[in-house]
């Protein structure tokens, strides 16, 4: 009898530790975390392998709604997306969300990078580049982009029958590469928050046929609800150089379309690398417009 006491002693403890941990707190998002270190880790990789990994999140968002968790990389993540997730993220100050950047990004851009900072630091720089790309401050950059633009051209693209528009593309941005499918960020308790960027632009209850190419569904900006349409981030978030890069985006497309036609040398298949790029570098033929008129 004594043995047994102490036999049921020493098991009680541990019954009540592991059914303990078993329990999932009251505010823990659905969804599992898969295989122990693996994780979901595999099922992403495979997705973006194979060109699959804007179908990952919809499933996941089909099974579980816009906040799940998840294991990635060997650490437990919150799963977001929706136009509510994009207000959180953008507004969120520091002591609640802070952006955690690939080392090889940090190495390129700084430790002190406005992707990086947060807070009272984020506004003073913000406010320092904003005195360079105010509106004033950008008509006296409208020739020097063009002179760039027409040097452009005239290297890559005068006397040349056919062009890989990809490697050009890359050079005259200098752009750096996010991840696929979001951002990773973590608040002051290291929680990591996979959030998808995208989507709300996919979206046809925002974006009737999202699918369609279809440019002037952004032109009136009004008509589109908060934190929807996000191509340069959100309110305090939002790029402070994106009226920079479209008054360059217009002249570059100003200069190609009023010298050149053009058509696709090859399928329009892409592969992620990480980010979304054509699999053969964007090939065209291009015919100058001179010679159109001559013919």
């Amino acid at each position: 009898m004594n043995t047994l006491f102490t036999v049921l002693t020493l098991l009680i403890p541990i019954f009540l530790l592991l059914t303990k941990g078993r329990r999932s707190p009251k505010r823990v998002p659905p969804g599992s975390l898969g295989i122990p270190v693996v994780g979901h880790s595999l099922h992403l990789l495979h997705a973006m392998r194979a060109n699959t990994a804007e179908k990952w999140p919809q499933q996941r968002i089909q099974k579980y709604g816009p906040i799940s968790k998840l294991s990635l990389f060997g650490k437990p993540t919150v799963f977001i997306h929706g136009k509510d997730a994009n207000k959180f993220v953008f507004t969120s100050d520091s002591s609640t969300l802070s952006s955690s950047l690939l080392e090889s990004v940090k190495k390129l851009l700084g430790d002190r990078c406005l992707l990086e900072l947060g807070g009272q630091d984020h506004k003073r720089v913000r406010d320092a580049l904003g005195l360079f790309l105010k509106p004033e401050s950008l008509k006296s950059y409208v020739g020097k982009m063009d002179e760039e633009v027409r040097m452009h051209i005239a290297t890559h693209w005068e006397g040349k029958q056919e062009v890989k528009v990809l490697p050009f593309v890359w050079d005259r941005t200098r752009s750096y590469k996010r991840e696929t499918c979001g951002l990773v960020s973590r608040n002051d308790r290291r929680d990591v928050i996979f959030w998808v960027i995208y989507m709300t632009h996919m979206d046809s209850s925002i974006f009737p046929e999202s699918s369609k190419f279809d440019p002037a569904r952004f032109k009136n900006q009004a008509s589109i609800p908060p934190y929807c349409f996000i191509p340069f981030g959100g309110r305090p978030r939002i790029c402070p150089g994106y009226e920079f890069a479209r008054i360059e985006t217009l002249i570059t497309i100003h200069h190609l379309v009023t010298q050149f036609t053009w058509k696709l040398l090859a399928d329009n298949f892409f592969k992620r690398d990480p980010m979304p790029v054509p699999a053969e570098g964007l090939p065209i033929q291009i015919m100058p417009k001179s010679t159109n008129r001559t013919s």
